[in-house]
């Protein structure tokens, strides 16, 4: 296996850790602007609205 390669796969690697990231941080920012209007709906999250 050629270094080249294993470049590449931990590259692989580190681009989906910071798309998880940065849809985690789209989540929460969602629900921080829109808060009212889903708590409006009846969606909450019992462990961030205590």
């Amino acid at each position: 296996m050629s270094q080249q390669e294993d470049d590449l796969r931990a590259l692989a690697k580190i681009m989906d850790f910071l798309r998880a990231v940065s849809i985690i941080l789209v989540v929460m920012n969602v629900y921080w602007f829109c808060y009212e209007a889903i708590r409006l709906w009846g969606v909450n999250i019992g462990v961030v609205d205590k």
